[in-house]
C-alpha cells in the first residue's frame, strides 16, 4: 500500500528517495529544490505514519536515503520519528564533517533544514565548524535561525559541561555521536540528558559479539594513533560494546544502516510496537564490511583494546 501510494504521488517507486539523494545533496541550497525535498519527506513521513497506525512493523534499514548524511541515515531518522513523533525537536551532533559531494556531511542537517529542528553541532576541527556555520547562514531555510556550533574536541571530562553551557541538557529528541575515537567512553560519561533516539558510530571491523572499545584517552586522535597499514580503522567501539552500555542506560537496538557504520537505539520508555528490537546478529553485513574485516581485523586485533564487560 505504501509503495503504491508513493508511486502514484511521484510516478516512481520508493527507490527514488535513495537514488535521487546524490542529486538532492548537490542542489540543496536552492529554495525550489529544498521545497521539493521537503514535500518528498512530508509525503513519506505521512505514509510511514499511516503504516504504523495499522500496526505494520517498520524495518528502518528499508527506508534509508541520504540528503546530508554520510550514507542513508537521513531516511532512517525520518522512519524512526514517523513512528514515535517528536517532543522538543532538539538534536545534538558530536562529530560532523564536510564532503566533496555536499556542503555538509552530518546526521542532523536534514532535520535542521527541512524539518525546523533546533540543533547543536560540535566538532574538533575549527575549519569544519567555520564551513558548517557558513553553510547554515547562507541556506534559505536556516539563515534566520542557524544551529549552535562549537569547535571543541569532546571527551569524557567535558561532554556534560558542553551540553550544560549551551542549554542542551534537557530532553533531546536525537543525539548523534561520531568522533572516530573515544565514542564509547563519551557515551558512558553522558549524564545531563537522556536522548530519545541515539545514533552511535560503530567500528564494523570488530564483529559481533565482541564487546571491545579503545582504551580511554582524552587526547585520542585517530589520525595520530593509527600506525601505517591500519587505514584509520583503530578507533571507537564494536556494536556489541555499545549494545551492552545502551542496555544499561535504558535503550534497545533498532538496527544499523546498510553500510554498518552507525547503530540506532531507542529509549525503553518510548512505546513503539512498530519498531521491533533487533538482535545484532540479525543486522545485515554489507559486502564492504566483510572486505574490511578480511583486510584489517587481524591487524587491529594486535592493538590495545578494553573489553567493556570489565569496566561496567
Amino acid at each position: 500500500m505504501l509503495k503504491r501510494i508513493y508511486n502514484k504521488l511521484r510516478g516512481e517507486s520508493l527507490k527514488f528517495a535513495r537514488s535521487a539523494s546524490r542529486k538532492w545533496s548537490s542542489l540543496a541550497i536552492e529554495p525550489k529544490v529544498a521545497s521539493s525535498i521537503q514535500l518528498e519527506q512530508v509525503l513519506l513521513n505521512t505514509l510511514l505514519s499511516e503504516k504504523g497506525k495499522k500496526g505494520e512493523p517498520i524495518d528502518i534499514s528499508d527506508y534509508g536515503f541520504r540528503v546530508y548524511s554520510q550514507t542513508e541515515e537521513d531516511g532512517i531518522i525520518l522512519a524512526i520519528f514517523s513512528q514515535i513523533g517528536t517532543t522538543t525537536r532538539k538534536c545534538v551532533e558530536i562529530g560532523a564533517g564536510m564532503a566533496p559531494y555536499s556542503e555538509v556531511e552530518c546526521n542532523t542537517a536534514n532535520l535542521l533544514i527541512h524539518h525546523g529542528w533546533e540543533g547543536l553541532i560540535i566538532d574538533g576541527d575549527p575549519k569544519n565548524i567555520h564551513r558548517i556555520q557558513q553553510f547554515f547562514k547562507t541556506h534559505a531555510n536556516t539563515w534566520h535561525a542557524t544551529p549552535k556550533t562549537i569547535a571543541s574536541f569532546v571527551h569524557g571530562e567535558n561532554i556534560n559541561d558542553l551540553l550544560n553551557k549551551h542549554d542542551f541538557n534537557s530532553e533531546l529528541d536525537l543525539l548523534s555521536l561520531d568522533i572516530d575515537g573515544v565514542d564509547w567512553w563519551v557515551f558512558k560519561a553522558l549524564q545531563v540528558t537522556k536522548p530519545r533516539v541515539l545514533i552511535l558510530e560503530i567500528n564494523d571491523v570488530l564483529p559481533y559479539p565482541s564487546t571491545l572499545t579503545i582504551p580511554y584517552s582524552a587526547s585520542f586522535n585517530h589520525r595520530e594513533h593509527n600506525p601505517p597499514g591500519l587505514d584509520a580503522h583503530y578507533f571507537g567501539a564494536s556494536l556489541g560494546a555499545f549494545k551492552v552500555l545502551a542496555q544499561e542506560k535504558g535503550y534497545r537496538l533498532l538496527g544499523i544502516n546498510r553500510s554498518a557504520s552507525n547503530a540506532f537505539f531507542l529509549r525503553n520508555d518510548i512505546v513503539a510496537p512498530t519498531l521491533p528490537t533487533r538482535l545484532p546478529e540479525e543486522c545485515p553485513i554489507h559486502q564492504r564490511t566483510r572486505q574490511r574485516r578480511a583486510q584489517f581485523h587481524d591487524k587491529i586485533s594486535k592493538m590495545s583494546w578494553v573489553d567493556v564487560l570489565t569496566v561496567l
